[in-house]
């Protein structure tokens, strides 16, 4: 996929996706009614020392 000025944007589109389709596929009646996505600096964060296999 490509956007009018040549630029690719599959992978941004990919990305925006994948949670609308997680939250489609969820028609529990405790489905969430939120979503919250987390990007972490560069570097160690405090989760390294909670799940050390993860750095």
């Amino acid at each position: 996929m490509r956007m009018s000025d040549k630029l690719p944007a599959g992978a941004v589109s990919g990305f925006c996706g994948m949670p609308f389709r997680c939250l489609e596929h969820w028609q529990a009646a405790d489905a969430p009614t939120r979503l919250a996505i987390v990007f972490d600096h560069k570097g160690p964060t405090f989760r390294w020392g909670i799940f050390p296999n993860t750095g």
